[in-house]
C-alpha cells in the first residue's frame, strides 16, 4: 500500500510539472561515434521514471557513424530530447555545450556507452534535492565478462572514488550538480579525461560535499582489448599525473610516480603473465598508465627548459 501511494504522488508530481511547462532535471550526453553503444543507454532512459519533469541533451562532438540516426530511432520514447552539436572537440568541452543548452536546474551527465540501471534518474533527482554534488554507485559486472571485471575492479562501488589521496570524486558519467554550482565553478574545465575528477575537487574547494548515491546504479563499459586497454590507460595516465602537478601545492600527492623504481617493479615482476588474457590486460593497463605519466612528465620539463 505505501509503495502505491509512492507511485501516486510521483505521478502527480510529475504531471504537474509537465503542466507548467518546467524541465527541472537534465541528463547531458556527450557522445563522439557512439552508435554502436548509445542505444542501450537511451532504451534506459526512456524507461526511467522521476517525480520531476527532465530532459536528455545529446552533445555530439562531431560524429561521422550513425550515431544521430541512433538518437531519432529514440526520439519518440523519450521524454524530451534535444541535440546539440559541440563543435569544439573533447568531453568537457562537449558537456559544457549540452549544459549550456539545458533547460533543468539539476544536471546529470552520463557517458555514451554506459547504461544506468532502472530508476537512476529518480535517485539521482532526490539525492540533488540535499547535496549540491552527488556521484552514483558503479557496477562493472553487467557490461563485461567476468575476467575483465575482476581484472578492473571499480574503485566508486561503496563510495566516491579516493585514489588519489587527496580529495573524493565521482566518474564524469555518475555525477550529478546543481546548476548554480557547476556555473559558479565554471563549468568543466578542459583537462582531457580528467575533467571529472577537476570539477569534484573544484567543488569541494568552494566547499560543496559530494554526496554518494548507492541506490543509483550505472552499469560500466570496460575497453575489450589489451590495445583499447594500454590506449586509453596511457591517456589517463598523462591527464592524472597533470591533474596532480596543478593540485600539488594544495596537498595532492605524486601517487604513482613514473620517476621511481616501485612504480615500475610491478610491471617486470608481471612480464610472465602475458600468456595470460588476464595478464596481458592487467599489464596492458599498468605499463599504459605509467608510460602516460612519463611522457607528460618528460613534457613539463622540456618545458620548463624552454622556458
Amino acid at each position: 500500500m505505501f509503495q502505491i501511494v509512492v507511485d501516486l504522488l510521483v505521478s502527480l508530481m510529475a504531471t504537474a510539472s509537465e503542466a507548467d511547462g518546467a524541465v527541472h532535471l537534465s541528463v547531458v550526453i556527450p557522445v563522439y561515434n557512439g552508435a554502436r553503444t548509445l542505444g542501450p543507454l537511451l532504451t534506459s532512459l526512456a524507461g526511467q521514471r522521476s517525480p520531476v519533469s527532465w530532459e536528455v541533451v545529446i552533445a555530439d562532438n562531431g560524429s561521422t557513424d550513425d550515431t544521430l540516426e541512433v538518437v531519432e530511432a529514440h526520439r519518440a520514447r523519450l521524454p524530451a530530447l534535444t541535440v546539440v552539436h559541440a563543435t569544439e572537440r573533447g568531453t568537457a568541452p562537449a558537456r559544457n555545450a549540452g549544459a549550456r543548452a539545458a533547460r533543468g536546474r539539476l544536471l546529470l551527465f552520463m557517458d555514451h556507452d554506459d547504461v544506468p540501471a532502472p530508476d537512476y534518474v529518480h535517485h539521482m533527482a532526490e539525492a540533488l534535492g540535499s547535496h549540491e554534488l552527488v556521484c552514483a554507485r558503479m557496477d562493472g559486472q553487467e557490461l563485461n565478462p567476468e575476467w575483465a571485471s575482476r581484472l578492473r575492479p571499480l574503485p566508486q562501488c561503496t563510495g566516491p572514488s579516493d585514489t588519489f589521496g587527496f580529495l573524493p570524486w565521482g566518474s564524469g558519467g555518475t555525477i550529478g550538480i546543481r546548476r548554480e554550482l557547476f556555473e559558479e565553478i565554471g563549468g568543466c574545465d578542459d583537462i582531457p579525461y580528467t575533467d571529472d575528477i577537476d570539477l569534484c575537487w573544484r567543488a569541494q574547494l568552494r566547499g560543496a560535499e559530494l554526496g554518494f548515491v548507492p541506490e543509483a546504479v550505472m552499469y560500466y563499459r570496460h575497453r575489450s582489448t589489451p590495445r583499447q586497454m594500454f590506449t586509453q590507460a596511457r591517456a589517463w595516465g598523462a591527464a592524472e599525473h597533470l591533474l596532480q602537478r596543478r593540485y600539488a601545492s594544495l596537498g595532492a600527492p605524486d601517487v604513482l610516480s613514473p620517476l621511481r623504481w616501485d612504480s615500475w617493479r610491478p610491471v617486470l615482476r608481471h612480464a610472465a603473465r602475458v600468456r595470460h588474457r588476464a595478464g596481458r590486460a592487467w599489464l596492458a593497463t599498468r605499463l599504459g598508465n605509467l608510460v602516460g605519466r612519463l611522457q607528460t612528465e618528460i613534457g613539463l620539463r622540456r618545458a620548463r627548459t624552454l622556458s
